[in-house]
């Protein structure tokens, strides 16, 4: 069982952690924290030196967890770029011409995607120093395909703030970039976009983006069929852009995902390789011992930067670090204190990383897997090393599944049924795939008639990979879909996970007892949210650019009416998500009813909307008016001659009209909704 006293980080990661958060998802912020952070640590300093009674410990304990608290909510408060001074939102005009580099590997596929560290921009012909990072899409031209990291550009565009989703539960951007630090963003047309020739940036990270620039040539020109190269790049080198939809679906419902996102799985199979090189050896050596250490290390970081310096592998590079030089400094070191502060290190560097969903998987599982995974392989006992090296396998997937399963149903709403099978054929291939594919990029250096062969057996084996991956995605009932489970409901498993653990450790029935109440609560929770869904009437009126999209809710059945030019692919991303928390599984059929090019009325129960798009004399009477499809319409007789609780502008609808439209409803005193603005329109019946 887990003693608190010998993991003091972890306690105090928790409270610098909560302070964190806080200051991620409130605008509240005091100002007298920098006082309050000094005093507190004062006290605590004279509490920690004086001669205290025993019983009153705790003051100075507690103490310290307030200055964590205060310290990882000013640091984070102060990490925004956009509350620095010279950020360039205070330089924004109409039309900008601004100095810049590019601070990523670009990506291409319709457009050219860029984040821009701007280092000046243009006010009235005179250059201000500035800095912040811009979201930029650059047309796909030979100018843009051309950029790498590092490059200097001068940009002419306009600057705008990036939008939160207009619709619900959908993907939001705007807090999806604001935990990269990026606010703007910006189109930038071929023409407005001059490379000036000069390199900026990071001189490490510019290296490490050309080797793996190089390196996807490398795979380029020994892999050819474009499922196996795509595979091979993401796995290898952390490449995702050429997977195509199929592929990532097939990984995803196999829950085999993680596979294709180079993080801790991969360092920890770098650093497999070396061990296993080095056991050879049997070396006793103490010396020698510590040049290990310093080659293990230098592997784990040299893999990170071949492979593109990618955030999730830089955490994985820090997690492993942390751990190879705890474990080689002293041999009992705890393992919970070590990730701890590694944690603590990297959210000292990025306090935002805690809101990224690969920070919070990574440091789940490795918990989970170095509490659960001994314990799951005492299960059995194998003396076959074949069959026993395949149950500390499944140990392994069956740990990190119990540490990551809560969060990973929140965050995807879907369980794979199959992922012990999956993780029993990918891993052991993941790893020699990466093997293969490192010893690729050595030959193509040194001796390229070797790394043909090799190249033909990487080939083989990726595509056996997708093979079994592709088969086993067919198989039946292979991922549960459609679960939506909200946040309190994640704590909930959390707190059943950690009591049936502590009844498993210390045999005590009252855990068993207090885990069994937790899950039936959870299960209450759950089992109120499936009633009232059975029970619901509700209407959604999307916000589509230049598309119309409404559904109706009775129960878990859904109708749904479209434009005819609206494919699956933008109505999934506008409307799925909001399905799955409606208690419609993404497996359902529904065929949709294209929306009419002449007015019409759609009825729901009691309620009835009016579809609205061409001029009409003789109104019906309806509840609610939807105007589509930018008709050439005058408002004001409809309005005088039908009575409705509400009009609707959705964005088929071009912004000046919906402007005359609103100053009608307004003169007339008629309740609107403008969806381009407002966001979608969503009424309970």
């Amino acid at each position: 069982m887990i003693n608190w006293i010998e993991i003091p980080l972890i306690r105090l990661l928790l409270a610098f952690m909560l302070g964190i958060a806080l200051a991620c998802h409130t605008k509240f912020h005091f100002y007298l924290e920098i006082p309050l952070l000094i005093f507190g640590f004062f006290v605590f300093l004279y509490f920690h030196q004086s001669a205290i009674s025993y019983k009153n410990r705790w003051i100075g304990g507690a103490l310290m967890y307030v200055c964590l608290f205060v310290f990882g909510h000013q640091l984070t408060h102060h990490h925004n770029a956009i509350n620095k001074a010279g950020h360039y939102k205070n330089f924004i005009q109409k039309e900008n011409t601004f100095l810049a580099h590019i601070g990523e590997m670009p990506s291409t596929k319709k457009s050219t995607k860029l984040v821009l560290k701007l280092q000046a921009i243009q006010v009235d012909d005179v250059w201000e120093s500035t800095h912040g990072k811009l979201l930029a899409y650059a047309e796909a031209d030979s100018i843009s395909k051309s950029l790498a990291y590092g490059d200097q550009v001068v940009v002419h565009s306009n600057i705008r703030q990036i939008e939160s989703s207009k619709n619900p539960h959908a993907f939001d951007a705007k807090q999806f970039y604001q935990f990269q630090n990026i606010h703007f963003q910006t189109f930038i047309k071929s023409e407005h976009l001059t490379p000036t020739g000069e390199i900026a940036g990071n001189p490490i990270l510019k290296t490490a983006f050309t080797l793996r620039k190089k390196f996807l040539r490398s795979l380029e020109n020994y892999l050819s069929k474009p499922n196996e190269l795509a595979v091979g790049e993401a796995l290898i080198l952390g490449y995702k852009d050429n997977l195509s939809d199929d592929v990532k679906e097939a990984y995803s419902r196999t829950g085999a995902m993680h596979v294709l996102a180079v993080s801790g799985l991969h360092v920890s199979i770098v650093i497999g390789i070396i061990t296993l090189l080095i056991s050879f050896f049997n070396i006793k050596n103490k010396r020698i011992k510590k040049l290990i250490v310093l080659l293990q290390l230098l592997c784990i970081w040299g893999f990170a930067f071949v492979t593109g310096a990618s955030p999730s592998v830089l955490r994985a590079a820090t997690m492993f670090s942390f751990l190879v030089v705890g474990k080689a400094w002293n041999r009992n070191a705890n393992i919970y204190n070590i990730l701890a502060a590694s944690a603590f290190f990297l959210l000292l560097i990025n306090p935002y990383a805690l809101m990224q969903i690969g920070f919070q998987l990574s440091y789940l599982a490795v918990l989970s897997i170095a509490y659960f995974q001994p314990k799951i392989e005492k299960w059995f006992y194998f003396e076959n090393k074949i069959l026993a090296y395949f149950w500390s396998l499944s140990a392994v997937s069956l740990a990190a599944q119990i540490g990551t399963m809560p969060i990973s149903l929140y965050y995807f709403h879907q369980f794979p049924i199959y992922f012990l099978l999956s993780g029993l054929l990918v891993v052991p291939a993941a790893g020699v795939i990466l093997s293969l594919g490192l010893l690729l990029f050595l030959l193509d250096l040194t001796m390229p008639f070797l790394a043909n062969i090799v190249a033909l057996v990487l080939d083989k084996i990726l595509w056996g990979v997708n093979l079994l991956i592709f088969r086993l995605q067919d198989f039946p009932h292979s991922v549960i879909e459609g679960i939506w489970i909200g946040f309190g409901a994640v704590l909930l498993l959390y707190l059943a996970i950690a009591l049936t653990s502590v009844w498993l450790q210390t045999k005590h029935f009252k855990w068993f007892n207090y885990g069994l109440v937790t899950l039936l609560l959870f299960a209450f929770v759950q089992g109120k949210r499936t009633f009232d869904l059975s029970n619901q009437q509700s209407m959604v009126i999307y916000d589509v650019s230049r598309n119309s999209l409404i559904e109706f809710y009775e129960g878990t059945q859904i109708k749904v009416y479209k434009n005819k030019q609206l494919d699956d692919k933008r109505l999934g991303f506008s409307a799925q998500n909001h399905r799955i928390f409606k208690g419609v599984s993404p497996s359902s059929s529904v065929e949709p009813i294209i929306l009419s090019e002449q007015n019409q009325t759609i009825q729901f129960g009691e309620q009835s909307i009016l579809v609205l798009q061409e001029e009409d004399t003789a109104i019906k009477q309806s509840d609610y008016i939807l105007v589509r499809n930018n008709p050439i319409l005058d408002l004001t007789p409809v309005l005088e001659n039908a009575q409705v609780k509400q009009v609707i502008f959705d964005s088929s609808n071009s912004p000046k009209k919906i402007e005359k439209w609103v100053e009608c409803c307004q003169n007339k005193g008629i309740a609107y909704h403008v969806t381009s603005s407002a966001g979608a329109f969503e009424l309970k019946f």
